[in-house]
């Protein structure tokens, strides 16, 4: 009777399993269809409207700098409705990859996760009522530091993906990487690079900066809005110059203007088509972000796997301004700082991604940790991420919410 019951019990067991799978796959070609089905009314929606490109969103410039923004003042304006006009980006000729097709493992590892914009738990139809976020019950938001750290791990996972595989390439095409134009304008002169993208992750690495600078200086940076060509960017250009006249001792001023900071993008996102605006933003800016990419990414890919790339990168520019609303919706001011080319390792600031440094992980965290000034910053993929609450007496010190992320290598070695 007992070995009745462990068969039974074996057979059940299988049978839950293989229920198991079958729902599993049928979950994944659910989300596939999903995918398939949103391209599509997506790209009927782009041929069937045509609008000029002045009228909605300045063409971005990957070369401005933030510097420019601290000298021009601006007048006060009221907040006005944002425009949702959508317009195609140009895009040059990117240069031919090898036939050879490489197959990322998305987007199945992907499948059954939840939809990027729903990883904090909220009921959005009481929302529309309280107007005002609705959390599940015993889940709080998520933590700055996490919502963060999920970013950019996210940008990470998805260069690793869709990169291109080193193997799959000639000699002579290897050698026109460290000429690329978005690798040698963002991670350092050609002479130093042909080394470089050969070392093992480090392409991955490097594509991962790229992405991760063009998205977050469009959308989370404090110029982001001006670089997006919102139509209330003048407002909050004028809350960035207004900051850099007040006196490092003026801290019942700065608290005034945190919080006039926090009306105004409350307000701003409050508009009726923010969202419309923001979804336009993102497909625009991925169709420039990917032309820029040619080269780098892999090729001959399947098309549902080339529209779910696509998909990732326009959820993360909207994640990008989920997250730059939310930071300034509070009376806090946040400071950011890219690790530069030739910067001392510091450890209360940064996060050493060259694990390998030294032949094995151990090894290369020990010796980081006991010598940090004998190594400097090779490139940064994020970057640190200060806040400070001026609110009470100035807050105290600034606290580090994000280390940036860099790739090191020994001093001298550059």
């Amino acid at each position: 009777m007992t070995q009745q019951m462990i068969d039974a019990n074996e057979q059940l067991f299988s049978a839950d399993q293989e229920l198991r799978s079958a729902n599993e796959q049928i979950s994944d070609l659910q989300y596939q269809l999903v995918a398939q089905n949103g391209f599509q009314r997506r790209r009927n929606q782009k041929s069937s409207t045509a609008f000029s490109a002045n009228a909605y969103v300045k063409s971005p410039s990957h070369d401005l700098s933030a510097k420019r923004f601290a000298v021009r003042p601006y007048e006060p304006a009221l907040v006005v409705p944002s425009p949702t006009r959508s317009i195609s980006a140009s895009s040059s000729g990117p240069p031919a990859t090898p036939t050879t097709p490489y197959l990322p493992s998305t987007p199945n590892q992907h499948a059954g996760k939840r939809h990027h914009r729903t990883a904090t738990p909220e009921q959005r139809e009481i929302r529309s009522i309280m107007q005002a976020p609705v959390y599940t019950l015993g889940m709080d938001p998520q933590t700055d530091r996490g919502l963060l750290s999920d970013f950019f791990e996210a940008i990470k996972n998805w260069a690793s993906d869709y990169t291109v595989h080193l193997r799959t390439l000639s000699a002579e095409q290897i050698h026109s990487l460290a000429v690329h134009s978005a690798i040698a304008s963002g991670i350092g002169p050609p002479s130093q690079l042909m080394m470089l993208v050969t070392e093992k992750d480090m392409l991955i690495a490097m594509v991962a900066a790229i992405v991760s600078r063009y998205i977050f200086t469009r959308t989370i940076d404090e110029h982001g809005l001006y670089l997006s060509g919102h139509a209330n960017a003048q407002i909050t250009e004028q809350l960035a110059y207004e900051w850099t006249r007040l006196l490092p001792s003026e801290h019942e001023k700065k608290d005034e203007l945190l919080q006039r900071q926090r009306a105004i993008y409350t307000a701003i996102k409050a508009q009726h088509d923010h969202k419309s605006w923001r979804k336009t933003c993102a497909e625009i800016f991925t169709d420039s972000l990917l032309s820029s990419l040619g080269g780098l990414l892999a090729t001959n890919l399947p098309t549902h796997i080339i529209k779910y790339r696509e998909h990732v990168i326009q959820e993360l520019f909207v994640k990008g301004y989920r997250i730059g609303f939310r930071l300034r919706m509070a009376a806090v001011r946040w400071d950011f700082h890219w690790p530069i080319h030739g910067a001392t390792f510091n450890s209360s600031t940064m996060v050493n991604e060259s694990r390998m440094l030294y032949g094995n992980i151990l090894k290369t965290m020990r010796e980081v940790v006991a010598h940090e000034e004998e190594h400097v910053v090779r490139f940064s993929i994020s970057p640190t991420i200060k806040k400070k609450d001026w609110g009470v007496g100035g807050g105290g010190a600034a606290q580090v919410v994000h280390s940036g992320l860099v790739q090191l290598t020994r001093r001298g070695w550059l």
